[in-house]
């Protein structure tokens, strides 16, 4: 019982990021980016739509990349196949890499 509760949570987790992934993906909502948050209320408000996209951008994969995250490992809870808990341990990596390399990437354009 414990197990499908905990997957339940897992799988509202995944749809959540997913839902947050898309708005970014359509530059829409609140900018869920370090850049951005830290900024200064000026700082925001002088961004243009250009200057947010690649940041809109990394957050969508971020957010995509957790969303599936989530959802292998509700899969994971509920089945405990480890196929699932191989699937979401690559997913990890890929997102660190990604992560990082987008942020040398951004840093490097500057």
């Amino acid at each position: 019982m414990v197990a499908k509760i905990l997957a339940v949570l897992m799988f509202i987790a995944a749809v959540l990021c997913a839902v947050a992934s898309i708005r970014a993906f359509m530059e829409k909502g609140y900018l869920f980016n370090n850049k951005y948050i830290y900024a200064s209320k000026q700082q925001r408000e002088q961004m243009t739509d250009e200057e947010k996209k690649p940041y809109y951008r990394q957050t969508a994969i971020t957010f995509l990349l957790l969303s599936v995250m989530w959802l292998f490992n509700g899969l994971y809870v509920l089945t405990k196949s480890g196929a699932f808990l191989a699937v979401t341990t690559v997913v990890a990596f890929v997102m660190f890499f990604y992560v990082i390399a987008s942020y040398i990437k951004m840093c490097d354009k500057k």
